[in-house]
């Protein structure tokens, strides 16, 4: 479960399934347009910003001591 941060406070939730089921691999709330991955990234003094698909993209780019900014696919709105 990969909690979607807005300050403090927890604005959406994604979850991944572990195993290899058919039905679905990702759940997240369906009345929800889903907001970029750490947001707070933003209010930072970064002098660059990677801009990545998903949340995993943002983690592993964390592991590289990389700031970034994740988009959860096609439907994440502008």
């Amino acid at each position: 479960m990969f909690p979607f941060l807005d300050q403090e406070h927890v604005i959406y939730l994604q979850g991944r399934r572990a195993d290899n089921g058919l039905e679905f691999r990702w759940a997240c709330p369906k009345d929800l347009p889903p907001p970029a991955y750490n947001l707070n990234i933003l209010a930072g003094s970064s002098a660059s910003i990677l801009i990545c698909e998903g949340v995993t993209d943002v983690l592993s780019a964390a592991e590289l001591g990389k700031d970034a900014l994740g988009l959860l696919g096609t439907n994440t709105p502008a």
